[in-house]
């Protein structure tokens, strides 16, 4: 059935609390979050789940599908998120909070402002361990926002794809998000013009990452008008499939069909 939701589900208890919602269609109003897990931080947090949801707003006017603020070990699994204005938040809200250690696998973003978002108000900036598996994003106008108070250190991504159109991001990271011991395995598909399509934008030089310990594995299918927009990569041994070395201009003249890199410029 359809479910309209004027005000959010909140799931607050400490309690190995799981959410069901296979075959249900999930409306937000406006400005509406649709579910927040927010159970709290530290060593005796259970964590909570949320599985099979399917959230479609009617347009995008501020909704939220789920989010995960000041929380640990939540998930989200077999999902769809259409037409909010962010798909899923992790929110570092109250102060000296965090959402770390969550887990997000087997579902899809289509058509938000944000797919996934990294937000910080009064709290640590903290989303480690975050991990991601088997995510589509698809025509939003920015798939990934990491902006500069997000820390992702030691998390895991992978089997990520990545969709973008005209005046679309793919994965945007501000210049002191923390990459440390990251592991991002991604494919980036333009599907416009192009017209204003960027793979992955980044804005100074994140910091936490000058260590080596970060590892991006990307994928570029399709003609972007920038495949990494802002000077990010400085490359060490990396070879292409003949064995012959990778310039970093090659990547940046758009000639690489993929790039490793375990350091920042």
């Amino acid at each position: 059935g359809t479910y309209n939701f004027a005000a959010s589900v909140t799931i607050t208890a400490n309690k190995p609390i799981l959410l069901s919602q296979y075959g249900a269609k999930i409306v937000p109003a406006a400005s509406v979050t649709a579910y927040k897990i927010s159970q709290g931080n530290g060593g005796t947090i259970i964590g909570a789940g949320i599985n099979g949801l399917w959230i479609v707003a009617a347009s995008v006017n501020g909704q939220v599908g789920v989010a995960f603020e000041d929380t640990d070990r939540a998930w989200l699994h077999d999902f769809r998120i259409e037409n909010c204005a962010t798909g899923l938040r992790f929110h570092s809200n109250a102060a000296s909070a965090f959402a770390e250690g969550c887990s997000v696998r087997n579902g899809l973003f289509e058509a938000c402002t944000k797919g996934i978002a990294f937000d910080t108000t009064s709290g640590t900036g903290s989303f480690g361990e975050t991990r991601l598996e088997n995510i589509g994003i698809n025509n939003c106008t920015t798939g990934i926002d990491m902006p500069a108070s997000a820390n992702l250190y030691r998390s895991h991504w992978s089997g990520m794809s990545v969709w973008v159109r005209n005046n679309q991001t793919g994965w945007a990271i501000a210049a002191t998000a923390n990459l440390t011991g990251m592991f991002a395995q991604m494919g980036l598909e333009d599907l416009g013009t192009p017209t204003a399509v960027t793979g992955i934008s980044v804005t100074g030089t994140p910091s936490g990452a000058a260590d080596g310990t970060a590892f991006l594995h990307l994928l570029f299918t399709g003609t972007f008008t920038n495949k990494v927009s802002g000077t990010l990569w400085r490359f060490e041994g990396m070879k292409n499939l003949t064995g012959q070395l990778v310039a970093s201009s090659v990547i940046a003249a758009g000639g690489a069909g993929f790039l490793h890199t375990n350091r920042f410029a």
